[in-house]
């Protein structure tokens, strides 16, 4: 009977041990997603930002599908760079592209032999979207929109020429949102 008392208490704590681990990972997790600047209340959202850096080209795109691709001189250097939008939902034989419920997506920028990855994500039940575009102060952006049943992310990702890099800026992200229509034409 002790044996079988104190299995029962080990298994007790084992399933104790196991949930706090577990709300504690849950808890982490929402720590480090980034609010909107809009709807928070912690000064330091509003100014964070991310640094992309060029990297070797590692990735294949192979399996990945093409459903957008730009041009332009984003860095000045006189050679035009190449802004390519993929997911991994395949095309059929009639080249219409056959959506899951969700898949990976993929945004970079091609820089010779070097890529900026701006995004690379799963997206549940949405889509992503970019609009290239530069300032009259000649920085060049490429701002995404990211949208599914539960989630509208507006992010900006500004170059630097002076650094090499892009600064990723979140510019909207509200909290609890149950996506109902879209305008789609």
């Amino acid at each position: 009977m002790k044996q079988g008392r104190k299995l029962f208490l080990i298994f007790v704590f084992v399933m104790i041990l196991g949930v706090f681990v577990g709300c504690s990972k849950s808890e982490s997790a929402n720590k480090n997603q980034i609010e909107s600047p809009s709807g928070s209340d912690d000064p330091q959202i509003a100014t964070r930002a991310n640094f992309i850096y060029a990297t070797d080209i590692k990735d294949t795109v192979d399996r990945l599908t093409l459903l957008d691709d730009s041009s332009i001189d984003i860095d000045q250097d006189g050679q035009v760079e190449s802004v390519e939008l993929y997911t991994a939902a395949e095309k059929d034989s009639k080249g219409q592209i056959g959506w899951d419920d969700g898949q990976p997506w993929l945004l970079r920028v091609l820089d010779d032999d070097k890529e900026y990855i701006l995004f690379d994500d799963y997206v549940q039940l949405g889509d992503l979207n970019y609009w290239l575009y530069t300032t009259a102060e000649n920085e060049v952006h490429v701002t995404t929109m990211q949208t599914s049943s539960a989630g509208f992310l507006i992010t900006d990702y500004k170059f630097g020429s002076e650094k090499g890099r892009f600064e990723r800026n979140i510019v909207f992200n509200p909290k609890s949102v149950n996506l109902m229509d879209y305008s789609s034409y």
